[in-house]
């Protein structure tokens, strides 16, 4: 059982739980409506489906199917992120009350962020490279929804870094429209990634406090 400080610190966790639900709950949702039209749809004569789903039923099935997917995984990208990023700030601020110091990450971002706290919490053996790679990742979609509505332009050499991040990170792709298409296992592993995370800095954070 999690007692004190590491209790009080899952509830500060349960937030990405709290998307998790959202995701999963919400994702059955729209799978069992297109269910249902694919059923009710089949009931009929082989010219009637050709209308239904052809006609009568086909914007709600694009909805369900892609554009509502599309929006609620752009939005748990942009809520993880601002998520993590807002609890490494915290902890650098920590930090420093600690130590009684003043230091400051190099930069005001995540990078900058991660920086200071492997050097103050020596978190450096206690990161995968597959955990950091992934939060870059999630740094890179973000920006891309944030800046330029979850689309990378190929012709743009300011979206190169990105374009090549997308692409060297697995359930990520483009498609050739330049639009970013971000697959559910994605989400999963940064949900999972960022829990873990958190947890080991919040870790070596308390050990430095009971120095």
């Amino acid at each position: 059982m999690l007692r004190g400080k590491e209790a009080w610190f899952e509830i500060t966790l349960s937030y990405l739980s709290d998307l998790e639900s959202l995701f999963e709950e919400t994702s059955g949702l729209w799978t069992y409506k297109l269910r249902q039209i694919k059923d009710e749809g089949l009931q009929l004569t082989q010219e009637e489906q050709d209308e239904y789903f052809g006609d009568y039923r086909y914007d709600e099935m694009v909805l369900l199917r892609e554009t509502l997917p599309k929006i609620m995984k752009n939005s748990l990208v942009s809520n993880i992120y601002a998520f993590v990023e807002a609890n490494f700030q915290d902890f650098c601020t920590q930090v420093n009350d600690i130590k009684g110091t003043t230091s400051k990450p190099q930069t005001d971002n995540l990078e900058g962020y991660k920086n200071f706290l492997i050097k103050n919490l020596d978190l450096e053996n206690l990161m995968e490279i597959e955990e950091w790679n992934l939060l870059n990742a999630l740094r890179v979609v973000r920006n891309r929804i944030m800046h330029s509505n979850g689309k990378v332009d190929f012709e743009n050499k300011y979206h190169e870094n990105a374009i090549k991040v997308i692409n060297e990170t697995e359930f990520l792709s483009i498609d050739e429209f330049g639009e970013i298409i971000v697959d559910d296992i994605f989400i999963d592993n940064a949900l999972t990634f960022s829990k873990r995370i958190l947890r080991n800095i919040n870790k070596q954070f308390n050990l430095l406090e009971e120095k």
